[in-house]
């Protein structure tokens, strides 16, 4: 096969397959058995299959572009459109909460001090993390479940509950 055209991808709806071969033009198919076929074209039909081709990618394209593949649940759907509801005084409150649990990262000791804010502040996972400091994911793990431990024991003596 001679074909020097550029492999394109192709529409899952469409069976042909074009190629030029020895200086003619086929269009390649399956029929209704599943058997091969192959039919010269002359090159007017080999071109308006080609142009056929790119109007396919072109929609192709536009699609991946513009429009969202996920399947949307009602669920989904109120989530979305509730996170962009959050009152101005919660997301105050939880800034100063945030700010608050940052000061209180003191009564940790320094390496789990140091995994936690790897882990919830710059969104390191455990096993980066383990990479970083050269342990295993594990230790990391079990790290960041006594620190949150610990906070929580400070959380609810400060607040006297």
């Amino acid at each position: 096969m001679d074909d020097n055209r550029p492999k394109r991808r192709k529409s899952k709806d469409n069976p042909y397959t074009m190629f030029e071969e020895n200086g003619k033009f086929y269009v390649a198919f399956k029929d209704g058995q599943g058997n091969e076929n192959k039919v010269e074209v002359n090159n007017d039909v080999f071109s308006l299959f080609d142009d056929n081709e790119l109007h396919d990618i072109s929609q192709l394209n536009e699609f991946d572009r513009h429009i969202e593949h996920s399947e949307q649940s009602e669920v989904a759907l109120y989530k979305k459109t509730m996170s962009d509801n959050i009152p101005f005084e919660d997301i105050i409150f939880s800034k100063i909460r945030n700010g608050r649990l940052k000061k209180m990262l003191v009564c940790l000791p320094p390496l789990q001090r140091e995994r936690v804010i790897l882990f919830y502040w710059k969104r390191f996972t455990c096993s980066e993390i383990a990479e970083i400091q050269g342990c295993t994911r594990q230790a990391v793990s079990l790290s960041i479940r006594r620190a949150r431990k610990r906070l929580k024991e400070e959380i609810l003596k400060k607040e006297n509950i």
